[in-house]
Parts: structure tokens; C-alpha cells; sequence
């Protein structure tokens, strides 16, 4: 995985303004907005089913499979900090 990527559903930030907020304003490291914004979670969801709803849009945007997908996010969200909190 690349260094820089959302710590909730693993996109990778390879653009300005992908970055979530606190609720002071400031821009957080670690969260994309989609995820998180005005310091807390945009939606509350479980890993799986976050896995089912990033898989279909990654595999569209990769031209992989769906399942490939659900596969490799099965294997990198148990290690986002997000979901290792909630372990």
C-alpha cells in the first residue's frame, strides 16, 4: 500500500482535497472526506459493510473483478485504524 491513503476504506490520496476535516477546520492526515469530516465519521457501517460498498466502485475504477476487490479489501481493512479500534 502506498504511505498516504484513508485510514477508514483505504483510498489512496493522490489529489488535493481528498483529506477529511476536523471539527476545527483543520485537514486530517488520515481520513478521505468521504469518510470523515468536521472531526468525525461521515457514516457509521460496519467492515463489511464498507467492503461491499468500495468493492463494486474499485474494481469499476481498476478493471478488476468485484470479487478481487472484496478480497484485497478483506486483507488491508483489518489493518486501517479505524477498524482496529473497533477490534
Amino acid at each position: 500500500m502506498p504511505e498516504h491513503y484513508c485510514q477508514s476504506c483505504g483510498m489512496m490520496f493522490t489529489e488535493p482535497g481528498q483529506h477529511g476535516h476536523e471539527a476545527d477546520g483543520t485537514e486530517t492526515d488520515e481520513f478521505c472526506r468521504c469518510c470523515y469530516d468536521e472531526g468525525a465519521y461521515t457514516y457509521e457501517t460496519t467492515m463489511e459493510e464498507m467492503i461491499e460498498d468500495c468493492a463494486p466502485r474499485m474494481a469499476q475504477n481498476m478493471d478488476w473483478s468485484v470479487d478481487e476487490c472484496a478480497s484485497l479489501l478483506g486483507a488491508i481493512l483489518p489493518t486501517l485504524r479505524r477498524w482496529k479500534r473497533n477490534a
